[in-house]
């Protein structure tokens, strides 16, 4: 389903698989093949006479039918007029101010939230923060040296600001349109006493 809904984008690349050594799918971005397989598994859920919820639960529905979302042609070329509008007022700027405002923009995001991450801005090139809800936790990895467990967050984003030229995307879609990849990893950790022993803890510190 993955390779259909892929070459859907772009058929050079399944002819690209079957007729060379290549493997074109593996480097494949995520925003290139993911809304559109979202739509194909809703339409095979509407033949069975089921919902997205049914097959992906509650959660991942809701952000599978904002991916679906992203298809609308209207909206890309909304989100992209926006982008140049913002990158016509920062281009006409002072080389001086330019910079300025680029280094203003990657000090303020230089410490961002767990759930936050730098992204570069699609007007103007500065850093800016790309936010985002969390979609999923994978299995947990214990390190025996520092006795810490590590577990990698995937977030879907839903929006993003650049503070140099102030370039504002409001949810997901606009930040597909804008060219800018919609989930993003981050490692977060902890120790096993805070994982599986919090409660006694808060009931000693209560005390």
């Amino acid at each position: 389903l993955l390779r259909f809904t892929a070459s859907r984008y772009n058929p050079l690349l399944r002819n690209q698989e079957l007729h060379t050594s290549d493997v074109p799918f593996e480097d494949l971005k995520i925003s290139k093949w993911l809304p559109r397989y979202y739509q194909v598994v809703q339409i095979l859920c509407g033949s069975l006479k089921k919902d997205l919820s049914d097959l992906l639960g509650l959660k991942v529905a809701s952000q599978a039918e904002k991916l679906i979302a992203t298809l609308n042609k209207d909206k890309e070329t909304a989100v992209k007029s926006k982008i140049a509008a913002y990158a016509k007022v920062f281009a006409e700027k002072k080389a001086e101010e330019q910079e300025k405002l680029g280094k203003e923009a990657a000090a303020a995001t230089k410490l961002l939230r767990h759930g936050a991450t730098r992204q570069k801005c699609p007007a103007c090139g500065s850093t800016g923060a790309l936010k985002g809800e969390l979609l999923k936790s994978l299995k947990p990895e214990f390190e025996e040296e520092s006795a810490h467990l590590f577990m990698e967050e995937v977030f879907i984003a839903d929006s993003f600001l650049c503070p140099a030229c102030g370039l504002s995307l409001a949810n997901l879609e606009e930040i597909h349109w804008a060219g800018i990849e919609p989930t993003f990893s981050q490692t977060r950790s902890t120790d096993l006493h805070e994982l599986f022993q919090r409660e006694y803890h808060d009931d000693y510190m209560n005390m």
